[in-house]
């Protein structure tokens, strides 16, 4: 008999997964960043909520992005400072 599998995705990487039907519901590990989550059927959620979850996991990232560009500016422009003087 052939085994029943879902597609899961992973909701720390996005990594798509295949998981056996017996799984679903249950707490699984990621077999690329070993991350714990319950095992959903990833066609039955709507549009709209992975839209939203990759949106703002884009924004934490430019978020994080722009931080560290404004530090390494105002380093750059302390080091110029100093160096005039």
């Amino acid at each position: 008999m052939p085994k029943i599998q879902f597609n899961a995705s992973c909701p720390i990487c996005g990594r798509r997964l295949l998981v056996r039907l017996e799984l679903l519901g249950q707490e699984i590990c990621c077999t690329h960043c070993h991350a714990a989550f319950v095992a959903k059927d990833s066609s039955s959620l709507t549009n709209s909520s992975i839209a939203v979850d990759k949106r703002s996991s884009i924004d934490r990232r430019v978020d994080t992005l722009l931080s560290e560009q404004s530090n390494r500016s105002s380093r750059l422009k302390f080091i110029l400072a100093v160096a005039d003087q």
